[in-house]
């Protein structure tokens, strides 16, 4: 299991961290207005990849918390590196799931959405009526119809 060096040092410095795993898959839960270093690009990159690259080749699901989200937790550079980073690992991925979403997080995510493939804009639901305890075992998930991509519900 990945342990990155900065969260060592300094605890919740980055948010993307496990919250189930089994043999089959995991699901890592991030939640950017909680990260102590929001901007720290080279350290957030790493952070990300260094999870991503210790699965194997497990699926994957990631559960995004917009609780708290405001403009100053967007950063372009960082955003661009992730949509690099996340299509690198696109295949085993299956569902990206933004909930507690704000207008200021459905904004960025819109900023992005131009420069996100269209094989992982098919993965990516925004879901404000989410609850984590909707997973069962086998962690599936299927979106509520009203929120049914991001979109519909962000552009």
């Amino acid at each position: 299991m990945y342990e990155c060096p900065i969260c060592q040092l300094k605890p919740k410095s980055h948010s993307f961290d496990i919250l189930k795993e089994d043999n089959n898959q995991i699901i890592y839960y991030s939640c950017p207005s909680e990260s102590l270093t929001p901007h720290d690009h080279n350290g957030i990159i790493n952070h990300y990849k260094g999870f991503l690259e210790s699965k194997g080749n497990k699926k994957w699901i990631w559960l995004i918390d917009g609780k708290g989200f405001k403009t100053s937790h967007i950063n372009v550079q960082i955003n661009m590196s992730l949509i690099k980073l996340l299509d690198a690992h696109e295949s085993m991925l299956s569902k990206i799931i933004i909930f507690n979403s704000s207008k200021t997080l459905q904004n960025a995510v819109a900023l992005a959405w131009p420069f996100v493939s269209t094989k992982m804009k098919k993965k990516i639901c925004v879901d404000n009526k989410f609850n984590i305890n909707q997973l069962n075992n086998q962690y599936h998930y299927a979106c509520n119809s009203e929120y049914s991509s991001v979109s519909e519900s962000c552009m």
